[in-house]
C-alpha cells in the first residue's frame, strides 16, 4: 500500500485479515495504532455531576444531539447526505439489543437519542404530524381564518403519502442492510 502524506510518499506492505467462512470469506484492512492498548487507560476517563450540575450538562448534550439530526436531516433533503441514513424498526431492534449488551448506560443514550429523533421528526411541518398541525395553525393565524375542510383534507392526504413514503424507505433499508451485509 502506498500513502502519500503532502509531499512524501511511503510504501507499506500490509497483510489482510479474514472475516466470514467460506465463499462468505473476504478481507478486511484494519487501521490501529502500534502502541500497546494500555497507553490509552488514562485518556479514558468517567466523569460524573452532580443533580444539580447535571442539568446544564444534558441540555448541553441535548442541544448537540438536536443540532446534529437537524442538520442530517437538513442535508438528506439538499441531498447531501444519503438517505440510507434513515432506519427502521428492524435496525432500531438490532441497535437497541447492541446497547443493551454494552450496559445500561449505553442504552439509556440509545433510547435518548431515539426519542429525540421521533420528537423532531413529530415537528416537521408534515399535515398529518404536530408540526402539520402547528402549518395549518400558523397558516389560520396569518390568513385571520381557518383553511377550507377541504384544504385540510388534501393536506392530511399529502401528509399521509409523505410519511408512508418515508416508512417505506426505512423498512427498505432496513431490510437492504439485513440481507445485503448478511445481519
Amino acid at each position: 500500500m502506498t500513502v502519500r502524506r503532502n509531499s512524501q510518499t511511503i510504501d507499506y506492505t500490509v497483510t489482510l485479515g479474514g472475516r466470514g467462512e467460506g465463499e462468505d470469506r473476504f478481507g478486511v484492512l484494519g487501521v490501529a495504532p502500534a502502541v500497546p492498548e494500555s497507553l490509552f487507560a488514562d485518556a479514558r476517563h468517567e466523569v460524573r455531576y452532580g443533580p444539580i450540575a447535571a442539568i446544564p450538562q444534558a441540555l448541553g448534550a441535548t442541544w448537540n444531539a438536536t443540532t446534529l439530526t437537524v442538520d442530517v436531516l437538513v442535508k438528506m433533503v439538499v441531498g447531501q447526505a444519503s438517505v440510507k441514513n434513515i432506519s427502521g424498526p428492524i435496525n432500531i431492534a438490532q441497535y437497541a439489543g447492541d446497547s443493551v449488551s454494552l450496559g445500561i448506560t449505553p442504552f439509556l443514550k440509545f433510547l435518548a437519542i431515539v426519542s429525540l429523533s421521533l420528537g423532531i421528526l413529530n415537528l416537521l411541518p408534515v399535515p398529518i404530524l404536530d408540526g402539520g398541525h402547528l402549518l395549518f395553525n400558523t397558516i389560520e393565524w396569518l390568513r385571520g381564518r381557518p383553511l377550507s375542510e377541504a384544504a385540510q383534507g388534501i393536506g392530511q392526504q399529502v401528509g399521509m403519502g409523505l410519511l408512508l413514503m418515508l416508512m417505506a424507505l426505512a423498512f427498505y433499508n432496513d431490510l437492504h442492510r439485513l440481507f445485503a451485509v448478511g445481519g
